[in-house]
């Protein structure tokens, strides 16, 4: 007997790491709320714009309305032929002046913004 073949039409898919910088006081927090626009709605929208899929992530914190943030990790999954320096060029021009994506690379399968976070920083002014 032959071993069945799981034939799926979807593209194969690598997991991304992501840095994301804001100005918060544009938005009502990092978290879609689904009344207000959130930081995850923009970059959800400009994503999705660009690969023409479905795109959710997880993130290393979430904020609240008018914080700021320099460095924040989200983690994504991306169709594996993504050339992630395009991809990063077309979101910041989708979602700039107030949003802004560095530090793109591939990660781990496993590897997980929310989960894997060993530290993090906050100031308050």
């Amino acid at each position: 007997m032959e071993p069945v073949k799981n034939e799926t039409h979807e593209p194969a898919t690598r997991r991304a790491r992501l840095r994301v910088g804001y100005h918060g006081g544009f938005f009502h927090g990092f978290a879609s709320n689904g009344e207000t626009e959130a930081i995850e709605d923009v970059l959800v929208h400009a994503m999705q714009t660009v690969l023409r899929i479905p795109i959710s992530f997880s993130t290393a914190g979430r904020t609240d309305a008018g914080v700021h943030s320099r460095g924040q990790i989200i983690s994504l999954d991306l169709p594996a032929t993504t050339h992630l320096p395009s991809f990063m060029r077309s979101i910041n021009s989708l979602i700039k002046p107030h949003i802004s994506v560095s530090d793109v690379e591939w990660a781990n399968d496993d590897f997980d913004a929310r989960y894997n976070a060993t530290w993090r920083r906050y100031r308050y002014f």
